[in-house]
């Protein structure tokens, strides 16, 4: 099933700063509802991503670059699945691509939804140390830790963070993903690494990063 994180495309438009640059209060919220957008409408934020592959001779190089841009639409969108919920525009700059996505709160999990069939859960109370999570479709996701401290361009975090990781016994590469939830911005940064190795013992490696550069209030 898609997922709002895996469908991000790839180019990057530099930036940093935001209009209102959050503080790290040390502590995360252990309140879900607290992890929704909490902008007025028209409040964009704008994620940087980028791809390296680092070959198994150790050489690196750039598979590419991404900038998305999140808009507030409207905070009390009338959907016909989720009822009452949040409806945001994804604007994809490499190919000029704009989508429609919509979160809500439903038994203590924040749900999206875009124009393709399926529900995904993004984040699943309680929030505590443990608690399974469903990032990438990834049921041996967790909580793996509480209020981590998270610096990006766009402020300084406390976040809730949740590993997941994946043995692909098919393709024989490690897969190990990294999502720093955050108070009021939903995520503030996603880490996400594939290990693969060679029939002769070496290793190549993949890392997608996506990460909040900017936070612009209408």
């Amino acid at each position: 099933m898609k997922h709002i994180f895996l469908i991000f495309a790839i180019i990057f438009l530099l930036g940093c700063g935001s209009d209102d640059a959050p503080t790290n209060t040390n502590t995360a919220s252990r309140s879900i509802a607290d992890y929704m957008l909490d902008g007025p409408v028209g409040t964009e934020y704008w994620y940087s991503q980028v791809g390296i592959r680092t070959d198994t001779n150790g050489r690196t190089g750039i598979l590419g670059r991404d900038t998305i841009v999140w808009t507030i639409l409207n905070r009390a969108y009338n959907h016909p699945i989720l009822g009452n919920c949040m409806q945001v525009t994804v604007y994809r700059k490499f190919h000029d691509y704009l989508d429609t996505a919509y979160y809500s709160l439903s038994n203590n999990e924040i749900v999206y939804m875009d124009r393709s069939p399926g529900m995904d859960r993004i984040l699943i109370g309680p929030i505590e140390k443990g608690t399974i999570q469903n990032v990438d479709d990834n049921n041996n996701a967790k909580i793996h830790a509480l209020d981590v401290p998270m610096t990006t361009p766009a402020g300084n975090f406390s976040t809730v963070h949740v590993l997941a990781e994946e043995y692909r016994e098919n393709n024989n590469e490690k897969y190990t993903a990294n999502f720093y939830f955050t108070p009021k911005v939903l995520v503030c940064k996603i880490q996400r690494f594939i290990e693969q190795s060679t029939l002769t013992g070496k290793k190549q490696l993949e890392e997608y990063s996506i990460e909040l550069f900017r936070i612009k209030k209408p």
